[in-house]
This record gives C-alpha cells, structure tokens and sequence, in this order.
C-alpha cells in the first residue's frame, strides 16, 4: 500500500511539474507574440509609388507607437529605483499628449 501512496505522490509531483512548465511556456509565448505585434506597429510602413520603387513613410501613429515601445521595453528591463520613477513620470508625460 505505500508503494502506491508513493507512487501516487510522485504522479501528482510531476503533473504539477507539467502544469508549471504548461504556464511558463504559455506566458513566453504570450510576450513573444506582444513584441511581435509592438514590433509591427512601430515599423515603417512601406509603399510602391508609380514607378514601382519603395518608400518608407513613418506616420505620426508610427512615431507614437515606437515611443510607446521603446518605453514598455524600459519598464521590463532592470531599474534602480530612481530610474524607474523617472521612466514612469516620462511614461505619464507621453500618455497624456
């Protein structure tokens, strides 16, 4: 009978090492997609004239969402206290224009 308590344990020990591993993966995965997305929306757009050479255009929009990139980039990176005040007080100044 304790051979099947302790082998039962060690099932339920690794079914939530799986669960955990399950998550982590997903929440990887998650924040891969979002800098895909961020990355997306902050590139230059690129547009063919009539003579079929490419041009970049950076819109207004284009401009906003790099500035709001390059900021989520800077609060997930490791910051002294007084760094992460001023980062979040430029945070503030750039949400609210």
């Amino acid at each position: 009978m304790t051979a099947l308590a302790a082998l039962l344990d060690q099932e339920a020990m690794l079914i939530q090492k799986i669960d955990k591993l399950r998550f982590l993966a997903k929440r990887e995965s998650k924040e891969v997609e979002g800098a895909q997305m961020l990355d997306t929306i902050a590139d230059t757009k690129k547009w063919k004239d009539h003579k079929g050479e490419q041009i970049q255009v950076e819109t207004s929009n284009i401009i906003r969402a790099r500035q709001l990139k390059n900021l989520y980039v800077s609060l997930k990176s490791a910051l002294s206290e007084g760094q992460r005040v001023e980062l979040l007080d430029s945070i503030k100044t750039v949400v609210r224009v």
